[in-house]
This record gives C-alpha cells, structure tokens and sequence, in this order.
C-alpha cells in the first residue's frame, strides 16, 4: 500500500512539473499588446502552444510585475538578448510563471 502511495505521490509531483514550459528566445518577432485591467500586458507570436502564441498573466499578478515583464521584453528586444518565459500550458491562457533575460545570451 505505501509503495503505490508513494508512485501516486511521485505521479503528481512529475505532473505538476510537466505542466511548467518555458521559451527561450529573442522576443523580436513578439507583439506586445496592453489591456487595460486584467490580463494587462500580453505577448502575442511567441513559440508557447497556445493560440497565436499567446501568454499572459493571472489577475493576481501586481503592477510591478507587469511593468517589469514589458520592460525586460523591450530590453532584450532592443539588445537582442534571449529571454526566458516559463507558463503554465495547461491553462487555455498560458499564464507567465516566470520570466528573465538568460545570463550570457
């Protein structure tokens, strides 16, 4: 009994995991689009799977977090430095867990 319990538990730690993506890309050919309330900024033509390549953030997100996502996308626009986005893709909006510029891009 502990032994099926234990391959359950590991059955949703590896699913939980598997539904995390992550691109790395140099956002040029990315189309940023502002929405004013929730979802805020969204990026559109990415390489997510989700329709027209699309992510975006949860209603929780704050405005920081939003302001720092549209900046760090301009930057590595501009300086043509791979960025990071991971999102869940089990959600029809690919929302944004995380994101960055990569170290040495």
């Amino acid at each position: 009994m502990k032994k099926i319990l234990c391959v359950i538990s590991l059955f949703f730690i590896f699913t939980a995991q598997a539904a995390v993506v992550e691109i790395d890309m140099v956002p040029t050919t990315w189309k940023l689009e502002n929405y004013i309330g929730p979802p805020g900024p969204v990026a559109w033509f990415t390489s997510s799977n989700c329709t027209n390549g699309k992510v975006s953030f949860s209603s929780t997100a704050t405005a920081s977090d939003l302001n720092r996502f549209w900046a760090t996308v301009i930057t590595a626009k501009v300086s043509q430095k791979v960025m990071f986005v991971r999102y869940d893709n089990t959600t029809a909006d690919c929302l944004i867990a995380s994101f960055g510029i990569l170290n040495g891009s």
